[in-house]
């Protein structure tokens, strides 16, 4: 939401670069773990929160590990990998839109699919 409001241009071009590297990565059906984490903190970043900013980071490095190891088991296909990638593709337009009712809804699409997959990955984990 807020980074829709308050994304600066340099903000969006690193959003941009990193949603052109997923679109890369789909062609070479390589996967984009390290992108997907990005793209999340240069959205914290554009918000210019430095408190939301230094949450999202302490977040992301305690459960890096554990992030990429649930990204390469539960985004298995091509299919997967343009859902990510439309689902990423949807949430930087919004933001380059300046539409933050609509960023807000794309993220939270996004956030309940990989809960969704991360769930379920876990609990078959844990059977």
């Amino acid at each position: 939401y807020y980074a829709a409001e308050r994304a600066l241009p340099e903000d969006l071009r690193r959003l941009e670069e990193i949603v052109d590297g997923m679109r890369r990565n789909l062609d070479g059906v390589k996967p984009s773990e390290d992108l997907d984490a990005n793209f999340h903190i240069v959205i914290a970043r554009a918000t210019h929160n430095i408190v939301w900013l230094h949450l999202m980071q302490s977040l992301f490095d305690a459960m890096k590990e554990f992030q990429q190891s649930v990204w390469r088991a539960v985004y298995l296909t091509q299919e997967d990998h343009h859902l990510l990638f439309n689902h990423h593709q949807r949430i930087f337009e919004a933001i380059k839109e300046k539409d933050a009712a609509g960023a807000r809804d794309a993220m939270i699409e996004h956030l309940t699919f990989a809960e969704q997959r991360s769930t379920a990955y876990v609990t078959r984990q844990q059977q």
